[in-house]
């Protein structure tokens, strides 16, 4: 919880202006509460006494300081609004980022969902700690000390009372924060597993309905919220228990203060005016100390939430260094005695050795599951190898595979996807200063224009939506293609993407990626022996290892 804090503490210290001025009117607004408790005093003594004059300030001097005090804590809360939407946005940006640039496969071990949840609900736990914990804790502080010295000027044997809870609370602390915390990580965790599984099965939705399975999700689900509300439950009967525990103690000096306050009216040691002071002082002592004692559940929280974005955010990042190498006349890639593993430990691809020259179109074929997506994610820099495998140009100049190299590649994904938007904003993803004749060229290069979108009439503007839908698997292949083409890599790797096209669209498809740049690089994973006769090289993943067929 320490490394916790010293982070929070260092990414607040970024919006320290910010914090300050709203720390300030906070503060302020207590002081004032302060001030309005000591006029009060003169108040009740002056009427006592049936002296006009004094009432009649001591009045007007509680109602504006009461003013005052609400004037202050509504500017403080503004500024707090404004500022939790800017550092909020700022956080989610930062981790957004880092998420995104960490090392694929390190990733690899959080579910969307997870990372989602992070993304949002555990930032706007650290925001909320930045923007209303933190200066809520100082401004109950400052109430808890401002009271306290007001009580010790006037009786310090009723300041030993308003402190007799904090030892208790102390020797309570350490046992209830270990409980708190463990509560909170299993909240946590249970959270992020409820958003994945939704957010599968919303994704999935049209397999669900297919295969008849929808009673089977809801069982899970409900399983799944079973468990979470046991989990909620008993953490809550714990801050419950916390909360009374400090409310009695709370009572308790309350109490405390308001007899003796009372016996000391009794004994004739204090006007009505001191006792009225005595009681709205304790009071505040006991808010003061309950606002503090109730911000614990929220701080162990919050290094719940920091803790686990601190988790996404340091994961080892790709290399991004801009690699020396000038693409201008074709590249060559060249892989020899690289292997690769996953973390399970089972090799995927063992010693291999791979060559292609600018102008070259490269099969890649074998048998689902040997490896041919992975030595793709090689070539895209996502894995890390062991071996040599380099990409240099026409002079020599040379840098190692790796994500920095990723810019002189498109990739076509099996998956095909599409983001929801239009066929055009899809496009300019890769290239955002492209024309509408750019766009349209790319398209017509995969097949997809005259045959597709020249029929819409929206043309390049018509909407995709979620998953591509609204357009079939093949059309989606096209438009995937033409994307990556709009890039205009020295690269293309085509991971089985023509397979939902027939075999006369996906020959001329290729035809047309080997005519439209003869210095590409071009590399095709598939199944079918057409697209392979257009290969200039052919090589096979079998076994963890990769083969020259021709």
């Amino acid at each position: 919880m320490i490394a916790e804090f010293r982070w929070l503490l260092r990414y607040a210290l970024r919006y320290k202006g910010t914090i300050l001025v709203q720390l300030f009117f906070s503060v302020a607004g207590v002081l004032f509460g302060l001030c309005s408790s000591i006029a009060s005093k003169t108040l009740i003594n002056s009427v006592i006494k049936t002296e006009l004059s004094p009432a009649l300030y001591a009045g007007a001097a509680m109602v504006l300081l009461s003013l005052l005090s609400i004037g202050m804590r509504m500017l403080s809360g503004r500024i707090s609004a404004k500022a939790g939407v800017t550092i909020r946005n700022a956080l989610e940006t930062t981790v957004f980022g880092k998420i995104l640039k960490a090392k694929w496969e390190s990733l690899q071990v959080y579910r969307s969902g997870d990372l989602l949840n992070r993304l949002h609900s555990d930032t706007r736990t650290v925001v909320n700690c930045i923007i209303a914990l933190f200066p809520g804790m100082i401004s109950a502080s400052f109430q808890f000390i401002g009271a306290l010295v007001i009580v010790l000027y006037f009786d310090a044997a009723m300041a030993l009372i308003a402190l007799i809870g904090i030892p208790i609370s102390v020797l309570l602390s350490r046992t209830l924060l270990l409980k708190l915390r463990s509560y909170q990580d299993k909240i946590r965790k249970m959270d992020s597993e409820l958003m994945s599984f939704e957010e599968e099965a919303f994704h999935n939705v049209d397999l669900v309905k297919s295969l008849g399975i929808i009673g089977l999700f809801e069982r899970k689900l409900s399983g799944m919220q079973a468990s979470y509300r046991e989990t909620y439950l008993s953490h809550n009967r714990l801050s419950v228990s916390v909360s009374g525990t400090m409310s009695c103690l709370g009572l308790l000096v309350s109490g405390g203060c308001f007899c003796y306050g009372a016996y000391r009216l009794w004994s004739g040691a204090i006007d009505f005016g001191t006792m009225t002071l005595f009681l709205q002082l304790a009071t505040s002592l006991s808010g003061a100390f309950s606002l503090l004692t109730g911000y614990i559940p929220q701080l162990i929280g919050t290094a719940t939430a920091v803790g686990r974005i601190m988790a996404v955010t340091e994961l080892p990042a790709e290399n991004e260094a801009c690699p020396q190498i000038d693409p201008e006349k074709g590249l060559h890639i060249h892989l020899s005695d690289v292997s690769f593993a996953y973390e399970t430990g089972t090799p995927v691809l063992e010693s291999v050795c791979f060559d292609a020259s600018a102008g070259m179109t490269v099969g890649l074929v074998g048998t689902s599951g040997e490896g041919k997506t992975t030595f793709l994610r090689l070539l895209l820099g996502l894995l890390d190898y062991s071996g040599n495998a380099v990409i240099f140009d026409c002079s020599g100049k040379e840098a190692a595979v790796s994500a920095a190299t990723r810019s002189f590649v498109s990739y076509v994904p099996q998956d095909n996807i599409m983001f929801a938007g239009t066929v055009a904003e899809n496009m300019r993803m890769v290239k955002e200063s492209a024309t509408d004749e750019e766009i349209i060229e790319a398209l017509k290069t995969a097949c997809a224009y005259d045959e597709i979108i020249s029929r819409l009439p929206d043309g390049i503007n018509s909407k995709i939506g979620e998953k591509g839908k609204g357009f079939s698997e093949g059309q989606i292949q096209r438009f995937s293609i033409a994307r990556a083409l709009l890039k205009d890599a020295p690269i293309l790797l085509l991971d089985e993407a023509t397979s939902a096209l027939d075999m006369e669209t996906e020959q001329q498809v290729i035809k047309n990626l080997i005519r439209q740049n003869s210095r590409r690089i071009c590399i095709v994973s598939t199944h079918r022996t057409g697209a392979l006769s257009l290969c200039d090289a052919v090589y096979r993943v079998d076994d963890t290892q990769l083969t020259l067929e021709n």
